[in-house]
């Protein structure tokens, strides 16, 4: 599998092959790739008649057969040397027709450029080993190193950041690097914007600084209510404050797409997110007194391999006796919802009493200041 800086770089020097998979969930990591593509086959003006996009899924649900996509791809146009074939939402047509794809691929150099767009990639997958030569990494980075739990400059997300910014004429510190994605969060979109808004206004000065991030970069990190259960249950009540807030402020996504903004609704799923992990914890420290706590046993409780180390380091931190404690006053915030609490008093209230039981209220470096004279705020002066 090609990484994309390698992908861009090996086009500025050569031209494409007979096509790529452009293999992850990341849109914008696909779309920097695909943009790669079409500068290399038709300049810097590109599209126009060179450009030809399909959508892998038809009106109604169908599939557009293989044939028809690999047609399009042999047919020269009239308007350009070479033009770029873009199919996307094709992860179904990749997985169903990886063995004729690969056979197709393997042929070189062809009147079209074929790129798919699988938004869903298991690298361990039969399909992916047969692609792997022609796939193009676009998969999410992670914001955290391996085995670690908070936001780290050395993460794949961090690296990213920073060679973003270098390519852009800025040097961000590791701590500028982490202010940047805690203040911003993981979509890169957002992320190259802000650090284009760095360029801009740091122009002539290359070093940057946490401080000169704050200065720049507007808070627009979006908070989920599982987010928040992981810094209540960690004891990292300022932090868990301003993420509660956000997800206030902003609303919380729905499975439908839409977005929940009454505080009632809100207050209701953070404490639904809490109670899931305490007894996904509660669980994960049975496996552990019982030596079973594993890869295997972890990810059926949906933990994945990479943050083994980490979710291992909070059961054996979570005492039995702790959780008991931790579920009642999960309880206590759903029953006072029920009745007549506001719905921020109420959270506010669970998150402190969570972090007096499962460690003491702590604050991590670079944590989001609460807001002066709020409930929250004089809770932890005292």
């Amino acid at each position: 599998m090609h990484r994309l800086v390698e992908l861009v770089s090996a086009l500025e020097s050569s031209p494409p092959g007979g096509g790529y998979v452009l293999a992850g969930e990341e849109e914008f990591l696909r779309s920097e790739a695909e943009q790669a593509v079409i500068r290399a086959v038709l300049g810097e003006a590109g599209r126009g008649a060179g450009l030809v996009v399909i959508d892998a899924i038809k009106e109604g649900g169908g599939q557009v057969p293989l044939a028809e996509v690999l047609d399009e791809v042999r047919t020269s146009s009239l308007f350009v040397p070479r033009k770029v074939v873009s199919v996307r939402r094709a992860g179904a047509l990749v997985r169903a027709a990886a063995d004729a794809l690969a056979e197709f691929l393997a042929q070189g150099e062809t009147p079209g450029v074929l790129l798919l767009h699988a938004e869903t990639w298991d690298k361990r997958a039969a399909y992916a080993r047969k692609l792997d030569e022609y796939a193009v990494d676009c998969s999410s980075l992670y914001e955290t190193a391996f085995g670690e739990t908070e936001i780290s400059a050395n993460s794949p997300l961090g690296r990213w950041v920073r060679e973003r910014a270098r390519s852009s004429g800025l040097r961000l510190s590791g701590e500028a690097v982490v202010r940047l994605i805690g203040l911003v969060g993981t979509n890169l979109a957002e992320l190259a914007g802000a650090v284009e808004r760095l360029a801009l206004s740091r122009a002539g000065k290359r070093d940057v600084q946490p401080a000169e991030v704050d200065e720049v970069v507007a808070p627009s990190r979006s908070y989920s209510q599982f987010r928040v259960a992981e810094l209540a249950l960690e004891g990292r009540a300022a932090d868990c404050f301003a993420a509660a807030d956000a997800c206030f402020e902003q609303g919380l996504e729905k499975k439908s797409g839409r977005v929940e903004h009454s505080e009632a609704a809100i207050a209701e799923s953070l404490v639904w997110a809490i109670s899931q992990e305490l007894e996904r914890l509660y669980i994960a420290r049975g496996l552990l007194d019982e030596g079973r706590l594993d890869a295997k046993t972890a990810g059926a409780l949906g933990v994945p391999p990479f943050r083994l180390e980490a979710f291992s380091r909070r059961v054996r931190a979570a005492e039995a006796g702790k959780l008991a404690r931790a579920l009642a006053a999960t309880l206590d915030a759903a029953r006072s919802l029920r009745g007549e609490s506001e719905p921020r008093a109420a959270i506010e209230t669970l998150v402190l009493r969570l972090g007096e039981i499962m460690g003491g209220i702590r604050r991590a470096p670079g944590a989001v200041s609460v807001g002066p004279g709020t409930r929250a705020a004089r809770a932890l002066s005292i």
